[in-house]
């Protein structure tokens, strides 16, 4: 059935006795979403899920509207989404709590364009960060904070306390991490390395010309066929490592091994270079995944997680402020981990949304988490 807009009509029933009408009685009335605006949870919910799961601007939703003959703006769209993000901060908030205290994290970042009055430009590039974990055994959440700016102490602040094992790419940044008593934040011992970075080095270095590069993707074939084994069939940690051991180790000490060769040959600045150059950086970072069967032996986790914000990126080109890019990380962060519990974004919003604006206890805010929420769907707050 497709969407429908529908205007519901309150009538309260009012009780006097004829001699002191003043002295009436009204029903009370029900529950507003929001204090003077009609929109229901409902339409909040659609609003986002159609600009922030779905990437449709508000101007296009704007159109959509007026087809079925409902005239709304989109800064009253703005306003209203705005509002939706503000209710369901709570939520993000708790599921970024649950991720950061994960025993494994996945970490990447993305720069997106604000407006900001005071850059030369009238532009900046601001920061989205991605952080996803299984936080329970078959559960995974996804949180995203928003930074104005590629500072290590960004992260470093986001992390604080973090105490499990971080993976991510060669971004500087994170060896620079420092906590207010100068020690690193995540030391390099629980630090992990990427290998999809590291292999797409070297297929830049292959699409220059040098076909030395395709030595190192032939044992990047082999390490991956490994791991789409693992997977296949559904093996677990220590069987996982065990596997690994076995037929990984060899072709990784293999490929360091020709790159330990060929590096000092090379001439710098070129693709080949830069591509051993980065690998050699990651070699303890990234020997660090084989160590143990829960972990991955790349950052794909934190990288997908992305795409959803650059393709989104494409039709909405920019945040207006920075409280709006912190808004567009919170709404990311709830229907992210609805897509990855496999919740249905609109359901779960709607039902949400309504619940947390009728009062929903603080006290059981993980039961609305979208990892939980099927089981408290149905519970009265």
């Amino acid at each position: 059935m497709p969407a429908q807009f529908r205007v519901i009509e309150e009538k309260r029933e009012k009780l006097a006795c004829p001699a002191c009408p003043e002295e009436g009685v009204v029903t009370a009335a029900s529950e507003k979403v929001m204090d003077r605006g009609r929109p229901g949870p409902g339409l909040l919910a659609h609003i986002l899920v159609d600009k922030y799961h779905d990437s449709t601007p508000l101007y296009r939703q704007t159109q959509q509207y007026e087809r079925s003959g409902v005239s709304l703006s989109p800064s009253t769209l703005g306003d209203w989404a705005a509002f939706g993000i503000d209710v369901l901060t709570p939520v993000a908030e708790r599921i970024f709590e649950r991720v950061v205290g994960a025993f494994y994290l996945h970490v990447d970042d993305t720069g997106l364009r604000v407006l900001d009055r005071d850059h030369p430009n009238g532009v900046k590039r601001g920061h989205v960060w991605s952080f996803a974990a299984e936080v329970d055994e078959d559960t995974k959440l996804v949180a995203f904070r928003y930074t104005p700016d590629w500072n290590s102490k960004r992260p470093a602040a986001l992390l604080a306390g973090f105490c499990g094992y971080m993976q991510g790419d060669g971004y500087a940044g994170y060896d620079a991490m420092k906590d207010e008593d100068g020690a690193p934040v995540v030391p390099d011992e629980r630090r992990l390395g990427c290998g999809m970075h590291i292999r797409a080095k070297f297929e830049k270095a292959a699409k220059s010309g040098d076909a030395r590069a395709a030595i190192a993707l032939s044992y990047f074939k082999t390490i991956y066929r490994v791991e789409a084994s693992c997977k296949a069939e559904g093996l677990g940690p220590d069987a996982r490592k065990q596997r690994r051991d076995e037929q990984s180790l060899g072709a990784v000490d293999e490929l360091y091994r020709w790159i330990r060769e060929l590096h000092p040959r090379l001439v710098p600045k070129t693709p080949l270079y830069e591509a051993t150059r980065y690998a050699l950086g990651q070699e303890a970072a990234w020997r660090r995944c084989f160590t143990n069967g829960r972990f991955e032996i790349d950052n794909g986790e934190a990288e997908r997680s992305l795409r959803r914000i650059s393709i989104g990126r494409k039709n909405y080109l920019f945040a207006g402020s920075d409280k709006g890019a912190e808004r567009l990380a919170h709404a990311y962060t709830v229907f992210g981990s609805c897509q990855l519990n496999g919740v249905d974004p609109l359901a779960w919003a709607t039902d949400v949304i309504g619940k947390l604006q009728a009062g929903w206890p603080l006290s059981r805010l993980d039961e609305l988490l979208p990892d939980a929420w099927d089981k408290s769907s149905t519970t009265d707050a």
